[in-house]
């Protein structure tokens, strides 16, 4: 989904890139463009993290934990004691090795075995492991006195610890790669608790319309011409499932639950009973909504165990801090499980709920997979462990049917990250292999630097625009909005501004970011899942970017107001990029794959003509309005004389030959550094 083009473009030197933009702006009346601002921090987003940049990501971690992927050895399986006693054995110098040492090292080190079943084969994996040093002092420093240890039992990063610890887990028979385990963010740019319903948004469905679901509803035909969905009215639909991963849901909000599960868009578990036990065999006792990845299976189990053993109910609900996320609903306007249930009410809120909150797929149910954990104050959503989203992936690939097919087949991540992991990027890729498509968001600090999840290559990345008169500027509905990320690497803009949906305690809220802006496009992918089970994950992803309307999302309904020139440019050859993706999502065209067309006023054979060529972001086609787009040589643009200047001819090639290097460069740094993808 990500293709070669999106590599090329974000490895252009930025001189040649910001003289394009200024150069290569024109078509019609030229307006102001909005001001880019300064990331918010220090952003690495293409690096792996490393000694050399741990200034940069020390602050994501905990100073404490790590991730270790095994090789696959024949006749051999890691075990926690077998790595524990790798570790131990590894740090202590045998001219320092005890009895008392290695029990006194032993009991510091916590190993996590997560599932190997999942793991492939054929790339040489057998596994995973999240081994975490419970306390580094006193017991570590009495052996090696040299290394400041201290400084971790308070919990600050150091630089020299990092180093021994990562160079000796490196060293441990079989490890394929150690990397540190960072933490992400929810992805949400605004909350407003005191949020009282705007009279834009009364009758509500502005987004919905905005993005013609209501034209997906309705032109979606049965084989005899009646409609296969009518808002609020028996539909024909299948049910899809999407896993939201991200701070647990609310699963009694009226607006998703409902006793008659015919009718319910929350999922419930068919193999999985209330009755202490796991009965589906996917190691999980009572995951009858969804699991808690905060925490380790065998945690989980304990809770759900001490839940049975008591009078409370056994039904486990992702979510609450009390009790781990096992026992209990959300409480009322909780901000523990709020971003998740927001989440979720974007993707699939019922028909005619207690609101204005209208779901973009109605035969969507959501699997709760909770993965931020509770800040110290409980007040709001913590960090999220790329351990605990190893988990959320895990329990994933092994929630399936009796058939062996997954359960889930959308997965909705409204959180991130500036630093790749190459554990999570390995997961990733057996999701898209398993048929799962995984929607991300491309964060709030109005950068181009690749965020993750989004960035990984089988992830499909989403931008948020604004309403007609806020965060973008005022300058138009279909603008980027103030905050929204943006680059080669993104794939479709949503919208992401004042978006109400659910809320624990059966309420309504209104938020903005990045994170609002995906669960359209999840609900999107799981309304065309359930016209066609038969359609695949990547199949989905290239129907919606490739239907994406980009004329509104580039130059707005009036083609001469500049929308959101900013966000594109000419390559030398004619070619041009886009830094929003395809363009904004249009669930109507995606369904009727172009037939039904969003500019009313056009002729059906021109419905189309916005669509990108092969999904490859190439070029866009005659745009209605008079705006063509075409190659530099033609005269159809202003600057075409300007680019036959010396000058110019001049900077096209040194820049392409900048770019022959630096992806030299990147190809062997990523050939020896990176699985290959």
């Amino acid at each position: 989904m990500k293709p070669v083009f999106k590599t090329l473009t974000k490895m252009i030197p930025h001189a040649f890139l910001s003289l394009a933009v200024v150069l290569l702006t024109s078509c019609g009346a030229p307006e102001t463009s909005p001001t880019k601002k300064a990331p918010v921090r220090p952003h690495n987003g293409n690096a792996l993290p490393t000694l050399a940049n741990f200034n940069d990501w020390k602050t994501l971690w905990d100073g404490k934990s790590w991730i270790i992927a095994w090789k696959d050895s024949v006749g051999k399986s890691p075990t926690t004691s077998a790595i524990r006693s790798h570790i131990v054995h590894g740090i202590l110098p045998g001219t320092l090795f005890s009895d008392n040492a290695a029990v006194a090292l032993a009991a510091a080190t916590h190993v996590e075995l997560l599932t190997t079943k999942h793991a492939s084969k054929k790339e040489n994996i057998s596994g995973f492991s999240v081994v975490k040093f419970s306390t580094l002092s006193p017991a570590w420093s009495q052996f090696l006195p040299a290394i400041p240890w201290h400084e971790n039992a308070f919990g600050i990063p150091s630089l020299p610890v990092t180093k021994f610890l990562w160079s000796n887990l490196e060293k441990i028979p079989d490890a394929a790669w150690v990397e540190p385990d960072l933490q992400s963010e929810l992805l949400d740019a605004t909350t407003d608790t005191t949020y009282a319903l705007p009279p834009q948004l009364s009758s509500g469905g502005v987004q919905i319309k905005r993005i013609r679901a209501d034209v997906a509803w309705r032109d979606a035909l049965n084989a005899d011409g009646t409609h296969r969905y009518e808002y609020g009215k028996t539909a024909n639909l299948n049910w899809t499932n999407v896993a939201v991963v991200d701070t647990g849901v609310d699963y009694t909000h009226p607006s998703l639950y409902d006793s008659n599960y015919d009718l319910s868009h929350i999922f419930t578990n068919p193999r999985e009973k209330s009755n202490c036990q796991d009965n589906d065999g996917n190691g999980y006792i009572g995951d009858i909504h969804g699991i808690d990845a905060t925490i380790e299976m065998s945690d989980w189990n304990a809770a759900m165990q001490k839940v049975c053993n008591s009078a409370a109910d056994a039904q486990p609900i992702p979510g609450p801090a009390d009790l781990g996320g096992a026992g209990k609903a959300c409480p009322d306007g909780a901000t523990h499980c709020g971003h998740g249930t927001h989440v979720s009410g974007i993707i699939a809120a019922k028909p005619g709920g207690t609101g204005a909150a209208i779901g973009v797929c109605p035969s969507c149910r959501i699997v709760s997979i909770r993965v931020a954990s509770t800040a110290p104050d409980g007040s709001d959503d913590g960090s999220i462990d790329d351990s605990a989203q190893i988990r959320a992936v895990n329990y994933i690939l092994g929630l399936k049917n009796e058939n062996g097919d997954p359960y889930v087949r959308i997965v909705n991540m409204s959180l991130g990250k500036y630093f790749i992991s190459r554990s999570l990027e390995y997961w990733f890729r057996k999701l898209l292999e398993n048929d799962i498509l995984v929607i991300a968001a491309a964060g709030n600090d109005d950068t181009d630097t690749i965020n993750y999840p989004a960035g990984y290559a089988p992830v499909l990345s989403v931008c948020a625009t604004s309403e007609p008169s806020s965060g973008g500027g005022g300058r138009g509905e279909f603008a980027k909005t103030s905050f929204s990320n943006f680059g080669s690497w993104v794939d479709i803009c949503a919208p992401g501004f004042n978006i109400t949906s659910t809320f624990p305690g059966g309420g309504e809220h209104q938020e903005s970011g990045t994170s609002q802006a995906t669960p359209f496009v999840a609900g999107a992918a799981g309304y065309l899942k359930s016209l066609d089970p038969t359609m695949s994950g990547a199949d989905i992803a290239k129907r919606l970017t490739k239907y994406a309307n980009a004329v509104n999302l580039y130059h707005g309904k009036d083609t001469t107001n500049d929308m959101n020139r900013l966000y594109e440019g000419w390559f030398p050859d004619g070619t041009q990029y886009y830094l929003l993706g395809t363009g904004f999502l249009d669930l109507g065209s995606a369904v009727t794959e172009g037939k039904s067309c969003w500019n009313t006023a056009a002729k059906p054979d021109e419905c189309v003509s916005y669509v990108f060529s092969n999904n490859n972001l190439g070029y866009l086609s005659q745009l209605p309005g008079g705006c063509v787009i075409s190659s530099l040589s033609s005269n159809a643009h202003p600057v075409a004389n300007a680019m036959a200047s010396m000058p110019f001819l001049m900077l096209q090639v040194g820049a392409l030959f900048s770019l022959a290097r630096r992806l030299r460069k990147r190809n062997q740094k990523n050939s020896n550094a990176m699985l290959e993808k």
